[in-house]
């Protein structure tokens, strides 16, 4: 892959690996505040940060990025997902606009 996180075109590469054209209908799990979150946000995603990795010092760069939810374990991932899954929903409820399903990526 000729990118990588954070540009959108990373994680649009990840939706054209899954065959999801809609990122408002994707959720991405990662363990960096920018790369992943930030990153995932800058691209239309939601994003869900498991905040427990060990990231070496050296690797940390820029903590900016404020996730949809937080998942202190990996078995809460799931129901993270479909809770904003659900707020998604009940936003668009208004607009026409439905969410049919919901693309999660683990990258």
């Amino acid at each position: 892959m000729p990118w990588t996180k954070p540009s959108p075109d990373a994680f649009r590469a990840a939706m054209d690996a899954v065959g999801v054209t809609d990122p408002a209908r994707c959720v991405y799990v990662g363990d960096r505040l920018f790369d992943d979150v930030w990153g995932a946000q800058h691209a239309g995603m939601r994003a869900i940060h498991v905040p427990h990795s060990a990231i070496p010092a050296e690797q940390v760069g820029h903590t900016e990025g404020e996730p949809d939810a937080v998942a202190h374990r990996l078995a809460d991932i799931p129901e993270s997902a479909r809770a904003l899954a659900l707020r998604k929903r009940a936003a668009d409820a208004g607009t026409g606009r439905g969410t049919a399903g919901l693309c999660t990526a683990y990258l």
